[in-house]
């Protein structure tokens, strides 16, 4: 089968630019290929040896028997695979995915991944990453189907989810505990942060602010009457800019002496960032154990990343939240260990983790009420509010 054949049998109105390199690549070898990784006996020692998905086990067989029966399909998982490995993200634009009916075409984008879930255990192994940890990082793909079956009411695997596993792939995620762990990237790019003792400063740098303190172009905040500009101005002996307060960008400027303030974070900085999955418990000490456990783990396992900070980005921590929760809530206990800074926020992400089903974002009227938080929510945009997502950071 061709290239252009697959195509043409699946329909793919469009393919990764990647492709043709790759099929000319696994032309002579795809269909060997596509017989091992998808034969019973490979995914089934696979998903054992890698502690992953034996709740849906007797699902995922199915699904590759159903998939084996279609060349068309079984060179599209072979493709998708070497992109994978090649840093190829399906959530771009350029992959269409095909449509079809039947547990194959439901993890489909689940087989292309299978195979590399041997490296992502031999590198953490190669990192002395404890095996408990190991095996909550690779259940990060039981979380995964567990999305489908909340939304779909089945196991799926779709192009989104596939794209978010690149960062199990690509060794850049690991779980413990309660909690996903970025491996540390750059995230203050526009603030930086000052200490005297046990108080906190945020100034915004290089920031164009809407007059309600958000930044310019975030969610209903488009309007530039009244905008502003952020930006540092610094000399020998003090620093003067605009303060962040809960997340928005103070109109009135504060001086710093350098005497008493010292830089603790700027956009140099590496810091390991939180991703919440849904399930599990949210209490405080459940998320403190993951907290504690991840700065023992990165000191031992990955000390050639610094540990300074731990930053958050997640509709859990927006401000609106304040009005709708409880002044106990768990979020709200979540939300009060962060110092805030500046988000762009679309105003969109609560509707891809507070609601089931794959509803349109915008079709507020016919949202689900089945929780208080959902008919809060609800009822915030149908007012023509947003709940804009917040981030943050804590020492």
């Amino acid at each position: 089968m061709t290239l252009k054949e697959m195509q043409r049998t699946l329909s793919l109105p469009r393919i990764p630019a990647a492709f043709p390199a790759i099929y000319e690549k696994m032309a002579d070898s795809w269909e060997t290929r596509a017989e091992q990784i998808l034969s019973a006996d490979f995914i089934s020692q696979t998903l054992s040896n890698c502690y992953a998905l034996a709740p849906y086990r007797s699902e995922i067989l199915r699904g590759a028997q159903a998939i084996r029966t279609q060349p068309a399909l079984c060179l599209l998982v072979c493709l998708l695979e070497a992109w994978l490995r090649d840093g190829g993200d399906p959530a771009w634009p350029e992959y269409a995915p095909p449509t079809g009916e039947g547990v194959g075409y439901d993890l489909l984008h689940l087989y292309p991944a299978i195979p590399t879930m041997p490296d992502s255990v031999a590198f953490l192994r190669n990192r002395n990453v404890p095996e408990d940890v190991i095996a909550g990082t690779m259940q990060e793909y039981d979380r995964c189907i567990a999305d489908g079956v909340y939304r779909d009411g089945r196991p799926t695997m779709t192009v989104r989810l596939l794209s978010w596993m690149r960062t199990v792939i690509e060794n850049r995620l690991i779980n413990i505990g309660r909690l996903n762990y970025d491996i540390p990237g750059h995230y203050f790019e526009h603030v930086r942060i000052f200490c005297k003792g046990d108080e906190t400063v945020v100034l915004a740098d290089n920031l164009t602010l809407h007059r309600s303190g958000r930044i310019l172009g975030a969610a209903g905040c488009d309007d530039p009457v009244g905008s502003f500009v952020a930006a540092i101005t610094e000399t020998e002996t003090a620093v003067t800019g605009h303060p962040v307060v809960k997340g928005l960008v103070e109109r009135e400027t504060v001086t710093l002496s350098k005497a008493q303030w010292t830089q603790v974070l700027c956009d140099q900085d590496l810091v390991p960032r939180i991703h919440i999955p849904r399930q599990g418990s949210f209490d405080a000490e459940t998320v403190q154990r993951s907290i504690d456990r991840a700065r023992a783990v990165f000191a031992t396992c990955y000390p050639d990343y610094p540990f300074k900070a731990i930053f958050c980005e997640s509709w859990l921590l927006s401000e609106d939240l304040r009005d709708m929760l409880k002044p106990d809530s768990k979020i709200l206990d979540f939300q009060n260990r962060f110092i805030k800074v500046p988000l762009k926020s679309e105003g969109a992400d609560v509707f891809d983790f507070a609601f089931p089903l794959p509803i349109g974002y915008r079709d507020y009227p016919n949202l689900p009420e089945d929780t208080s938080l959902q008919r809060a929510i609800k009822a915030h945009y149908l007012a023509g509010n947003y709940l804009h997502e917040g981030a943050g950071f804590f020492y």
